[in-house]
């Protein structure tokens, strides 16, 4: 973390280069300004093999620069050779600097690659002032990995690179839906305007911040729900419990219930109804759980869902309850 990142670039008009020689200070490096996320080994190995495939690309960036002249790098090697222009711009009487944004950018994009929400890739740092917004976004996306890290931990199946990707291909699903996520809009709005003004000449700026915030705050709802969901489950046994989760949510673009689950790589399955017989699955329907869980342990299945276990039933019962829980998954009807 401290190679490569110690100094601190400052330019020199004399010169027309960055002079980094100076070095951060101690502070920067503190543990409470770091984001540090636990995963699984596969993600570790993946994002590792992709960093070292692009270190192996851009490693000859500056083949002018001599070795004597490292710490000194001039502005146009800068713009020509990193991608990005360093120059400050000012937006809304701050100063943002591109080079900061694209660092950022490309981090949250290997993440997401792995599997880990970073709630948007496209344009991560709409808003302002940069520092203080970026921290509070990072401690968002700690929030939301650590709710995901206890379906980890109990679903080996999520450690791999497409479970953590179905997992968040699956809570998505769950934005815009009044049923499942809550936002107060008008605290969002507040909280908005304190650092974007709504008006003509930031309206593109304040449009874009205010989709991002939504956003996050939508999937801040949608996690802890799951979380309440969860520990629904969990908190009845004082021990770990291990099981395998399938997933469930409405495909908007297809208009379909549809469903992933490990047995059949995360690949999403069409489904028409849920078999109500089966205990798990009446569990899940009853309760309004998006997901199903089956524990390895049947003396556990057995706890859980003894209440659950109706053996035969009608179909013109399943019917309507499953018609019931669709509409609820899909938005589209109050429970």
């Amino acid at each position: 973390m401290y190679e490569n990142n110690q100094y601190i670039p400052k330019w020199d008009n004399n010169f027309q280069q960055y002079i980094c020689t100076d070095e951060r200070p101690s502070s920067t490096f503190w543990q409470q300004n770091r984001c540090v996320l636990e995963i699984s080994q596969e993600q570790y190995e993946v994002l590792l093999n992709e960093i070292k495939k692009e270190a192996e690309k851009t490693k000859n960036r500056n083949p002018n620069l001599q070795k004597d002249d490292s710490k000194m790098i001039s502005l146009e090697i800068l713009r020509k050779n990193l991608y990005y222009n360093s120059t400050p711009i000012g937006i809304n009487g701050y100063k943002i600097f591109p080079h900061i944004h694209n660092c950022v950018t490309w981090v949250i994009q290997r993440l997401s690659d792995i599997g880990i929400e970073v709630i948007n890739t496209d344009e991560w740092i709409p808003d302002f002032p940069i520092l203080d917004n970026l921290k509070e976004n990072l401690n968002t996306i700690k929030s939301l990995h650590s709710i995901f890290l206890k379906f980890q931990n109990i679903d080996d199946n999520l450690q791999s690179v497409k479970g953590a990707r179905a997992f968040i291909t699956w809570t998505r699903s769950m934005l815009d839906n009044n049923y499942i996520c809550y936002v107060n809009q008008e605290n969002l709005e507040k909280k908005i305007q304190t650092f974007c003004k709504k008006n003509i000449e930031n309206q593109r700026y304040y449009e874009s911040i205010k989709k991002f915030y939504d956003k996050a705050s939508q999937l801040k709802s949608i996690y802890n729900k799951l979380n309440l969901c969860l520990e629904s489950i969990t908190n009845k046994f004082s021990a770990d419990i291990k099981g395998d989760f399938e997933l469930i949510y409405f495909d908007r673009k297809d208009r379909q219930i549809k469903l992933l689950k490990a047995d059949n790589d995360y690949e999403a399955i069409a489904i028409q109804d849920l078999d109500l017989s089966q205990k798990y699955n009446n569990f899940s329907v009853s309760k309004f759980y998006p997901f199903i869980f089956i524990p390895k342990d049947e003396m556990i299945s057995r706890m859980l869902y003894h209440k659950y276990d109706y053996g035969n039933i009608s179909q013109e019962y399943q019917k309507d309850r499953n018609e019931f829980y669709f509409n609820v998954l899909a938005g589209e009807k109050k429970r």
